[in-house]
Parts: structure tokens; C-alpha cells; sequence
């Protein structure tokens, strides 16, 4: 609390603060909703002045149908992009390199049965359907990707890719893919294990702390303006390099051990925790 409490009393007012937040596990809970509660602290943030975007790994259409308040860029495919929802346009990419497609034609000999799904800027593909798929087609809000595409179809520059699978099956896949590393030169991708069914694999100059990085220069915010919130190793990065980290009680231990400040559970209304703090600060403690 103290490091939050002598962050905020360097800034004048709401105004100096740009706020960023991870949505799965930070802004969301557990069923999949952004509160009442912290829509309503959302809205009453940016009325009382301050900037507010989104770092998530969703994508342009399922971010569009959770209906997020802000009024700032948004960070998407989990720094892979970066939206301008007023404008409804991509403001910047970051593509995964050109080894990738070498990498996601290995892994569909290695687990043929899994739903690889590819992302672009504006499309996904699901290359293999199964239950899994369909799981992550309703977590989606029911925005399935295309199907009936091969690989070689995709002609688009991709941001990231991820397989939707039982946790058993997701730590076969991080096994293959921490010895396949062990034993080659990593050509530039990050993989992580975002949920306990859901494997995500990004461009190493593409990942949350860069596309945070870059959403500072675009809208010519400091980085110590920043306040981002994150529960998730995927997160990392951003936290660290951000003015000051949040992190739910829920996030992953090392996240919470970066964190400046440690909310309450993502079930209990982050964002409405966190209002409430900087508000006693900025009309009580003056």
C-alpha cells in the first residue's frame, strides 16, 4: 500500500494517470464479466480525468463484445497490436517472425489431434476443430474463427497463435517446447501458459512490456504515468516496466512479488479497489 500511496502523491490529479489493464484474471472474473462494480469505478475514473486502455490477448472482435470503457489505445493479441477504438482502425502491428510458420507446421506433426488457432490483425483460423476449439470459441463470446483453412492458406502477417486443450495435453505441449529451446537457438518466440487450458505463443518483440513501451511513445505518456495491472506471467514484463504495478491477489506468486501493490481477488472488484484508494488520496489527503 505504501508504494501506491507515495506514487499517487506525485501526481497532481487523475489527469497524470494512465491506467492499463490486463482483462482474463485482472478486470474480468471468474465468470468471464467485467462487474457492475468495476464498470461503474471505470467510467468514474476517466469522468474524474484520467486515461484508461486494455492489455489483453483477445482480439479486435471479442474485446469489441465485453463493451471495455476506456478512451485511450488498446493493446490486443497481447502486445501484438495496438486499436484505436474510436476510430476503429489498427494503429500498429508487431508480427511474429518469419520461423514461425516452421514452428506451428512442427507442432501440428507433434500433436495433430490439437485445435491450433492462428491469428491476424483482423482474422483467426482455427486449423483443427475439436471440443477444445469450441471451448474457446464461447470464452470468446462466441466469435468463432474461420474454419476449412490450411496453414499454407494463411497469407496474412500473423501476431500470435495458441492451442485450447486439457491441462494435461498444455503441459505436453510446454514440455516439447522447453526441450526443444534446451536444445536449439530460440528464434524469437514466447510461449506461455495464459490459462490452465490455453497455450499462447507471441513474437519476443512483441510481448505486453514492448506494446506497452510503444503505447507510451504513440500517446506521449511516461512510462512512470503508467499505472498497469496484470495477474499473469504474460504480464511481466509490463509490470516491471511500467511507473507503478498493480496485481490481483489471484495473480501467479511471482507476479505478485513484482507488484507494487497487491489488490484484492479479480472476484472482488479490482479496479473498484484500487478507485477508492486514489480517490482518498487525491480529495482526503490534500
Amino acid at each position: 500500500m505504501k508504494k501506491l500511496t507515495d506514487y499517487l502523491r506525485n501526481k497532481k490529479d487523475f489527469s497524470d494517470i494512465l491506467l492499463v489493464s490486463d482483462l482474463d484474471g485482472t478486470l474480468m472474473n471468474r465468470k468471464n464479466e467485467i462487474s457492475e462494480e468495476n464498470r461503474a469505478a471505470l467510467g468514474e475514473f476517466m469522468d474524474l480525468g484520467g486515461r484508461f486502455s486494455i492489455c489483453t490477448g483477445r482480439v479486435i472482435d471479442t474485446t469489441e463484445w465485453l463493451r471495455v470503457p476506456s478512451n485511450s489505445l488498446a493493446i490486443l493479441h497481447n502486445g501484438g497490436s495496438i486499436y484505436d477504438f474510436e476510430k476503429k482502425e489498427i494503429a500498429w502491428t508487431m508480427p511474429m517472425p518469419d520461423e514461425t510458420a516452421a514452428l506451428i507446421r512442427e507442432l501440428q506433426r507433434q500433436f495433430p489431434k490439437m485445435a491450433w488457432v492462428v491469428y491476424t490483425a483482423k482474422d483467426h483460423y482455427i486449423l483443427y476443430e475439436n471440443e477444445w476449439s469450441d471451448w474457446l470459441t464461447d470464452l470468446e463470446g462466441g466469435r468463432g474463427g474461420r474454419t476449412g483453412f490450411t496453414f499454407d492458406q494463411i497469407t496474412e502477417p500473423i501476431l500470435k497463435f495458441v492451442v485450447p486443450a486439457s491441462p494435461e495435453q498444455i503441459q505436453e505441449v510446454k514440455g516439447f517446447m522447453d526441450e526443444k529451446y534446451r536444445q536449439e537457438v530460440n528464434p524469437g518466440i514466447n510461449y506461455t501458459v495464459s490459462l490452465p487450458t490455453l497455450f499462447e505463443f507471441t513474437g519476443s518483440r512483441s510481448d505486453k512490456g514492448e506494446a506497452l513501451k510503444m503505447l507510451s511513445r504513440m500517446t506521449g505518456v511516461a512510462m512512470d504515468d503508467i499505472i498497469y495491472l496484470g495477474d499473469n506471467m504474460n504480464d511481466y514484463n509490463a509490470l516491471k516496466y511500467a511507473g507503478l504495478a498493480v496485481a490481483p491477489e489471484n495473480a501467479l506468486k511471482p507476479v505478485r512479488e513484482i507488484a507494487d501493490y497487491v489488490s484484492v481477488d479479480q472476484d472482488e472488484h479490482v479496479m473498484a479497489d484500487l478507485l477508492a484508494i486514489m480517490k482518498k488520496e487525491f480529495f482526503n489527503n490534500r
